[in-house]
C-alpha cells in the first residue's frame, strides 16, 4: 500500500500546497524596504519640451503660467 499511495499524482505536490492558497494580488504588493531615491534622472530637452517658454506660449494655460509668475515677481518665468 505503500507503493500504490506514492505513485498517486497530487495536482499540487506535498511542497507546494500553498500556491494554489495565495491570492494573486499578493504578490502586486510593493515591498516593504525597497531602497528610494534614483526616480528623477534629468533629461534636458525633455524639460524644455515640458516647462520650456516656446510650450507655455503656445496655450492659454501656459500664458496663465508666465502672468502669474510675472505678477509675482519672478526672475525666470519658464526654462
Amino acid at each position: 500500500q505503500k507503493l500504490q499511495w506514492a505513485s498517486k499524482a497530487r495536482p499540487y505536490g506535498r511542497r507546494h500546497w500553498h500556491n494554489r492558497c495565495t491570492p494573486s494580488h499578493w504578490n502586486l504588493q510593493q515591498v516593504r524596504f525597497k531602497k528610494r531615491g534614483m526616480e528623477y534622472q534629468p533629461k534636458f530637452l525633455k524639460r524644455l519640451r515640458t516647462h520650456g517658454w516656446q510650450t507655455r506660449i503656445r496655450t492659454r494655460g501656459g500664458i496663465e503660467v508666465i502672468l502669474r509668475r510675472m505678477l509675482k515677481g519672478r526672475k525666470s518665468l519658464s526654462h
